[in-house]
């Protein structure tokens, strides 16, 4: 499968600045349920542009830890409200949410290698 993350990669690329990277980890994790609560505004709303805003930010986030799934789910997700496509979209977001918990599962722990 696509990995959640690796936090030996992010941690690499900050120089191995391990509190950096808890920083991080934790500040992704604390707004998380406002970036959910945003994407599911979106969707409701049927809202193309929140939705393209709201995941851009969500899919940079997910990429500094290396979290190609949360990656991968997002991108799915804003092409369908791209293409207005809201059904396939709300399925997305559902992955999204999915990957989203994962993430944050594995972000933990994050001093913890791969």
């Amino acid at each position: 499968g696509v990995p959640v993350a690796n936090l030996s990669r992010a941690l690499e690329r900050l120089g191995g600045d391990r509190a950096l990277l808890q920083r991080i980890a934790a500040q992704f994790t604390e707004h998380a349920a406002a970036t959910r609560a945003s994407l599911r505004a979106a969707v409701g709303r049927h809202d193309g542009a929140a939705l393209a805003f709201a995941g851009h930010r969500l899919r940079g986030q997910a990429q500094s830890f290396d979290g190609l799934a949360l990656v991968q789910a997002t991108t799915s997700l804003e092409e369908a409200a791209a293409g207005a496509h809201w059904a396939a979209a709300g399925a997305a977001l559902e992955r999204v949410e999915a990957e989203l918990d994962q993430l944050i599962e594995a972000l933990g722990s994050p001093t913890r290698p791969g």
